[in-house]
């Protein structure tokens, strides 16, 4: 076990969960609270350092200030040779930190603060938060694969058409105060109005094109939360596994996906499975496309994977 002496985190202060909490949405989803008791995520971050204080490590804080504003502070520790950089914050925090980190050998540890926690769900961070501080000075350090579309990285999902299309539509003050069932809500008023176009790809070097309605590229098995959208994902292997809603109709979309979450079994024409090392999104039709819940623009795009591209401290 490496003895860590020094850990810089980078802060999100507006990281946390929403303030409406719905039980049904979180067990739907498996959201588990992280532990914070209602307290500011600047308030954590005093007594996360307390902590670490107290075994010997220093904490070096960085908060965030505009978006983008991670991705700038994990590249500038970069060049200073540190060994650890924590992101604390939700899955957005954790993707800005990591476009920073892919490729430098800097290991990245996680203290999760938001809602729905896919990242730390998928790589056994505990979701309290003296826990996941306790697991980055036990845990093991491990290269994952990271996946990049055109220019931005991603470590759980890239989603192309219906459910980018819903996370563009969002009002981000609805967001902050209804959490995760902001999507749901939105998800069923734009299902009224949502054309279904069709969505063509080519994977690795294949010259046919494939055709879906709804498509999402994972390098992890969850998506939303709990729900295993691809189950064969595998995060060490060199591969993303592609899942194609193959036919035209929202209703459609969300009938499979509450089979899903339902453990149903699942008409292999209606959803299909792929993997792939990469996926190009053609200019046929432009389509939403959002990278680890974050609204990204629209296709054309360019999906590959970076095997072993960033270390991770993982649980068991």
């Amino acid at each position: 076990m490496t003895v860590i002496k020094t850990i810089h985190i980078i802060m999100n202060p507006t990281s946390g969960e929403s303030q409406l909490k719905v039980p049904f949405v979180s067990r739907l989803l498996g959201i588990t609270s992280h532990g914070g008791s209602g307290a500011s995520s600047v308030d954590v971050l005093t007594t996360v350092t307390e902590w670490f204080l107290e075994r010997g490590v220093e904490v070096v804080g960085h908060k965030t200030k505009y978006g983008g504003h991670a991705t700038e502070i994990a590249k500038q520790l970069c060049t200073e040779g540190v060994d650890v950089v924590v992101a604390m914050g939700g899955d957005g925090t954790i993707n800005e930190v990591a476009n920073g980190l892919v490729g430098s050998g800097v290991t990245m540890g996680v203290i999760p603060l938001g809602t729905a926690n896919v990242f730390s769900l998928a790589f056994g961070i505990p979701s309290q938060i003296l826990a996941a501080c306790e697991l980055i000075l036990k845990g093991s350090r491990v290269p994952i694969d990271v996946g990049k579309a055109n220019d931005r990285y991603f470590l759980c999902m890239a989603g192309i058409g219906f459910d980018a299309y819903v996370i563009k539509q969002v009002d981000r003050r609805l967001k902050r105060w209804l959490g995760p069932l902001s999507y749901i809500l939105t998800g069923v008023a734009e299902a009224f109005r949502y054309r279904s176009n069709p969505i063509r790809f080519k994977v690795d070097d294949e010259t046919v094109e494939r055709r879906g309605y709804m498509v999402v590229v994972g390098n992890i098995k969850h998506y939303g939360g709990a729900l295993e959208l691809i189950p064969k994902a595998d995060p060490q292997d060199g591969y993303l596994d592609i899942c194609c809603f193959n036919y035209r109709g929202v209703w459609r979309m969300v009938r499979n996906l509450w089979g899903m979450v339902h453990k149903q079994q699942i008409d292999p024409n209606e959803v299909s499975y792929i993997r792939a090392k990469k996926v190009v999104v053609g200019t046929k039709s432009r389509h939403c496309m959002h990278i680890d819940a974050e609204y990204m623009g629209s296709t054309p795009a360019y999906i590959s994977v970076v095997p072993g591209g960033l270390r991770v401290i993982v649980g068991g």
